[in-house]
């Protein structure tokens, strides 16, 4: 028989029992889409990450019971004035605070990335609501204009920096400087620069903001700006005095090895304005890369199980038909059929469900992709051509696996003793 009499015979097979082969491919699929997508996401954190290293990150800590013993023992006493403040808040005056502070030490910034589906221009517009402290930080510079500085976000001026690419496709025939635009429901922002595009890999994930190649296709809001216009809160300047609750502060210092130096600095200027509401975490110690992995161990243990129980399914249904069809293999055998090709038909019909299963697979992590890279900034890359063709065979050698088994048992059936039963 030729190859493609094989795969029609298969179909043809699986077509009979459509409900049982559905929920086999459906089961494969799932396990391989799991394995794709764990795969881009250990790929992403572990990809190289266009920012420094050593970047601290304060996020807000809400004092507990807890908090007061370490492995059973009761910790020291704590004075009642580290407990004062507002715990479990920050807001961009720290980040103003430390800027003023840590001036010449370290690089201080918030960043948010946020974005909207332009219906009439049909395409994704992708903008980081920033601080000026993360220009400062990635040593980025504007070809032409001016980047966002610190009066802007105090100030909440309602001003923008294009990316090279997202400038051209808003105006394409126009100088884009001076002009107004509106960001989704941030209404009415003036550009004020065009930023340059900087030299980094297309494929490198740059903390916060995405791949390399989106870079210049952003835009570029001071904080306040866009969080108050989009509530609605300008351009009545009164309220000014808005706080926006942030869920983390990054500091970069600006020298390599100052990160505990930092660290204590960064303790000492917010301890008497939030007491122990805050914590600050090194990329060793955050809870998120711990949070990752368990994540990636989770996803794992899924697809394993999924493939497992897929697999196992593909063996109970295989031996079933066989069982059913004993009779009709036996005669076939006794009218001549080679017992060769009595197995190669029930491998081949396990081998269509995997690749079916397979294929199926790849495409559901494609969209995972699609799904998370659209609503989260977080570095998951897309499955490569050799992961989705290393799913499929995973998927193949798995129906191999456990297709075997009730293949041979067709093959070996004994047409005499078949024959005589009823």
């Amino acid at each position: 028989m030729r190859l493609a009499d094989y795969i029609f015979l298969a179909w043809r097979r699986s077509r009979r029992r459509l409900l049982e082969s559905i929920l086999i491919i459906l089961a494969i699929g799932l396990g391989i889409g799991i394995i794709s997508a764990t795969t881009g996401f250990y790929a992403g954190i572990r990809s190289p990450v266009y920012t420094p290293r050593n970047i601290l990150t304060i996020v807000p800590y809400q004092v507990s019971f807890e908090d007061f013993f370490q492995d059973g023992r009761i910790v020291p006493i704590v004075p009642l004035g580290e407990l004062a403040g507002e715990p479990g808040q920050l807001s961009l005056s720290d980040v103003f605070l430390l800027e003023e502070e840590l001036a010449g030490e370290a690089h201080v910034y918030a960043l948010q990335r946020g974005g909207y589906r332009d219906q009439n221009m049909d395409f994704d517009f992708s903008y980081l609501s920033l601080t000026p402290g993360f220009f400062d930080m990635m040593g980025w510079e504007v070809s032409r204009g001016r980047l966002i500085n610190s009066r802007d976000v105090q100030e909440n001026r309602p001003v923008m920096v294009l990316g090279e690419e997202m400038a051209r496709i808003l105006f394409p025939d126009e100088d884009p400087l001076g002009q107004v635009f509106s960001v989704g429901i941030i209404p009415q922002l003036e550009v004020i620069g065009i930023l340059k595009t900087p030299d980094i890999d297309p494929n490198e994930y740059v903390d916060g903001v995405g791949m390399g190649r989106e870079i210049s296709r952003m835009a570029y809001i001071p904080f306040n700006t866009a969080m108050q216009r989009s509530l609605g809160l300008l351009p009545d300047r009164s309220s000014s005095t808005f706080q926006v609750r942030l869920s983390r502060i990054q500091v970069a210092p600006v020298e390599e090895g100052q990160t505990g130096y930092i660290t204590r600095r960064i303790e000492e200027i917010l301890k008497p304005v939030h007491g122990l509401g805050f914590r600050v975490r090194s990329p060793l110690t955050m809870a998120g890369q711990g949070e990752s992995w368990q994540m990636i161990f989770t996803l794992g243990t899924l697809a394993g199980i999924a493939l497992l129980v897929a697999a196992l399914n593909i063996l109970n249904l295989m031996m079933a038909r066989v069982l059913r069809q004993t009779r009709s293999i036996g005669l076939n055998i006794a009218l001549g059929a080679r017992r060769r090709t009595i197995f190669s038909q029930y491998l081949g019909e396990a081998l269509f469900l995997g690749l079916s299963g397979g294929i199926l697979g790849v495409l559901l992590s494609f969209a995972v992709f699609g799904i998370i890279r659209s609503v989260l900034a977080i570095p998951f890359q897309a499955p490569t051509w050799t992961v989705a063709v290393s799913g499929i065979g995973i998927a193949i050698l798995a129906t191999l696996l456990f297709g075997l088994y009730p293949a041979y048992q067709a093959a070996k059936i004994n047409p005499a003793d078949t024959l005589r039963t009823d």
